[in-house]
């Protein structure tokens, strides 16, 4: 590939990653109002589904200013998830080919 085209492919490629991980962290963060989870708790394990799980959550809980409860049960939040999915995307996938 030349130069072209490789910055033609990362320009889209960035705006659907940036329109994924907004409205990951925005439909993440509504989730979290609606079950009335702490706002700093929301925050996090949206940060973590949208971004990359646990490390995401332990770079952004600092700067957020989140207890240690806060990261354990947002660190375990998502890692639940994360294997819920391991179990529900392979037939998901296989469904819809």
């Amino acid at each position: 590939m030349n130069l072209h085209q490789v910055l033609h492919a990362g320009q889209s490629g960035f705006v659907y990653t940036a329109v994924s991980i907004s409205a990951a962290l925005f439909l993440g963060l509504a989730l979290g109002r609606l079950v009335q989870v702490a706002e700093r708790q929301s925050f996090l394990i949206s940060a973590g589904t949208a971004i990359c799980g646990g490390s995401a959550i332990a770079a952004v809980g600092p700067i957020a200013g989140a207890t240690e409860e806060e990261m354990a049960v947002s660190l375990g939040t998502v890692f639940i998830l994360n294997s819920v999915a391991l179990f529900l995307f392979p037939p998901i996938g296989f469904a819809l080919q």
